[in-house]
């Protein structure tokens, strides 16, 4: 678990994918899936698997055929990207600024600058 302090003073809890319960890493990998669907083209990772869906004339099972063959890629991707998650599995927006090693945490269209605590020993 991460500590996550902005600079309005409020303190929130960050969760990496591992810390999360299994129902809510089972949500967090269907509503990543989700969103690779919505915003899918053809240079998405996951085109493929539309076409073979398409070939098999079952578009429908799409999300299910991404999640049983590419899981573990979309794990990693998660875990690689550092993505940090409150409790119930929603992602908490921060942007790492890699030049200066800082951190703006997001709310709506409102940027405040953050520190994160890691509490994991």
């Amino acid at each position: 678990m991460k500590k996550i302090k902005i600079e309005n003073g409020e303190v929130r809890n960050g969760y990496e994918f591992k810390d999360l319960m299994q129902e809510v890493q089972n949500q967090v990998i269907s509503e990543f899936i989700d969103f690779e669907i919505e915003t899918m083209d053809e240079d998405s990772p996951y085109i493929h698997c539309a076409e073979r869906m398409e070939e098999m004339q079952t578009p429908w099972f799409l999300g299910s055929y991404i999640y049983d063959n590419h899981k573990d890629d979309i794990i990693e991707t998660i875990v690689v990207n550092e993505y940090l998650f409150d409790i119930a599995g929603d992602i908490i927006h921060i942007i790492h600024h890699d030049a200066t090693g800082k951190y703006t945490f997001k709310c709506g269209k409102t940027g405040y600058k953050c520190t994160i605590e890691d509490l994991s020993c």
